[in-house]
């Protein structure tokens, strides 16, 4: 819903024309959302959601690499999966996240992976789920003093 709004608004416009533009060039359904995923994370940022963010198709710390290649399109044809990280550092909904947690409730307040989501089945037809972790950048001994500031979503994709 809010991805529409968004293209509705033109706010994520670009993303849109640019995938386009990718589908005339034979990329894979990964691939072709690469624009249309960095520009909705990219308005997280700027809206002030979050500080920053990360996305990757593996644990590799390396960001040089392309987020999906053909070789992701290719497992995701073949095997019908494929697998992403994507990293939120300091968002807004942290702490609410870390008590709802806490209390284990059904609830998350979870902006970034349903937009996601959204992106995907929308313009891949890829369905998604994700298991959401909360990532403390040091290791602390006692669990007392955990203190995280990063929302790490480990997404599966199925075709």
């Amino acid at each position: 819903m809010i991805v529409n709004k968004l293209e509705t608004d033109g706010t994520i416009q670009g993303g849109q024309q640019q995938m386009s533009s990718n589908k005339d060039k034979n990329d894979g359904a990964l691939v072709s959302t690469i624009p249309a995923i960095v520009e909705v994370l990219e308005l997280f940022k700027r809206s002030g959601y979050c500080k920053n963010f990360r996305i990757r198709s593996s644990d590799d710390n390396n960001d040089s690499g392309p987020i999906f290649d053909e070789l992701d399109d290719e497992s995701l044809t073949i095997y019908g999966t494929a697998n992403c990280l994507v990293s939120i550092y300091e968002p807004a909904t942290l702490g609410a996240s870390l008590q709802i947690n806490g209390e284990n409730s059904r609830f998350a307040p979870d902006f970034v992976g349903t937009s996601l989501a959204a992106i995907w089945e929308k313009h891949g037809g890829i369905r998604s789920t994700w298991d959401v972790f909360f990532v403390d950048p040091e290791y602390r001994p006692n669990p007392k003093d955990y203190f995280p500031n990063e929302q790490l979503l480990q997404i599966t994709l199925n075709k």
